[in-house]
């Protein structure tokens, strides 16, 4: 387990405020956030690449937060990969067995088992400069794993690639993960491939931890408006809370009004997952308490899913199958109702 302790990291013009998080043995866990949010930052502290001004990490029960990088049994890729371009793929490869000096046999047998596993035996005599892009990352994946790390960290590493590639990357990073029993820690911008890879997920913004949670817990609980449209929740209406001495209170919004089940009082905002909100023709007569009548004003596709515009006084958006749009005659113009349970909303 990594646990790091009231980390701080002050620069001139930026700091990195009261880092406190654990990280499970065998966990994927994700750092996301946008540009200039500390992530590298935090996982060059961790790396031990740079000393924190306060604050400890702790690996179990030791403290390694001034262990030199080379001690800590940690392995770091990054973005651009770092390859060394005086030296083939494979001298890259084995560059750190080298400085540990480990044996020829050793050497030969793992380089011969991480290149079979990472697909990369028919490149081991390549120029590193004319590797493609998804190349060059098994080669510094390969790298930092023929040293048998505790943890890996991982920096933007799919950040460069193009889509196709990136998606295949992700697939194999998890499958990587999965076998080699390995604590990954990986920093990205991307949500997308934060939900695909993570256990656990780490939202940052200006140099702080907002949310740690899991991908479904940080998209159906957002804590604040910032994580809330960071992850694309579609639905976030800002309002305030009535109560009606019941266990419920009503929200109020410009054009709403919505059971909630929630202990939070007075001005707030509401979050709805587009995916749980029901288009129908008529009412529907159900347990759901919160139904309303809107004209569709737009109809955007989203991959295998449509995005429902709804006007209902102020915008709703709903998703739907293409299946449920040919049923149902979804088109712009057309009155429908939109339906969502109370426990699906979530308020913060």
């Amino acid at each position: 387990m990594l646990r790091l302790v009231n980390i701080n990291k002050r620069f001139h013009q930026f700091s990195l405020g009261s880092i406190d998080f654990e990280v499970q043995e065998n966990e994927y866990f994700v750092i996301l956030g946008p540009s200039g949010a500390g992530k590298t930052v935090l996982l060059e502290l961790i790396a031990g690449l740079c000393l924190p001004t306060n604050g400890k990490i702790l690996s179990g029960n030791c403290d390694i937060t001034f262990v030199p990088p080379e001690k800590k049994g940690i392995g770091l890729v990054y973005q651009d990969c770092a390859l060394f371009p005086s030296m083939n793929v494979q001298d890259n490869i084995i560059f750190g067995l080298k400085l540990r000096k480990k044996s020829k046999n050793e050497i030969r047998d793992k380089l011969k088992s991480i290149s079979e596993y990472l697909k990369i035996s028919n490149i081991l005599d390549r120029d590193v400069r004319n590797l493609s892009g998804g190349e060059k990352q098994r080669v510094a994946l390969a790298r930092a794993l023929i040293l048998e790390p505790k943890l890996l960290l991982l920096d933007e590493p799919l950040s460069s690639l193009d889509m196709p590639l990136r998606e295949l990357l992700r697939k194999e990073l998890k499958r990587i993960h999965s076998e080699s029993k390995t604590t990954f820690i990986q920093v990205t911008h991307d949500f997308e491939e934060a939900v695909f890879l993570a256990d656990r997920i780490a939202l940052m913004q200006h140099g702080m931890i907002i949310q740690i949670g899991t991908p479904e817990e940080i998209m159906r609980r957002p804590i604040n408006h910032f994580v809330a449209e960071f992850v694309g929740v579609r639905n976030i209406i800002k309002g305030f809370l009535v109560e009606t001495g019941s266990d419920l209170k009503l929200f109020e919004s410009r054009a709403m009004r919505l059971q909630v089940n929630t202990i939070v009082k007075g001005n707030c905002h509401v979050s709805i997952p587009a995916e749980d909100i029901l288009i129908s023709k008529e009412k529907i007569e159900s347990s759901a308490r919160n139904s309303m009548h809107g004209t569709i004003v737009d109809i955007l596709p989203r991959g295998r899913t449509y995005e429902i515009i709804i006007d209902v006084g102020q915008r709703l958006i709903a998703l739907v199958t293409k299946r449920s749009l040919e049923e149902l005659e979804l088109k712009k113009g057309k009155n429908v109702w939109a339906t969502f349970k109370t426990s699906e909303i979530h308020v913060f």
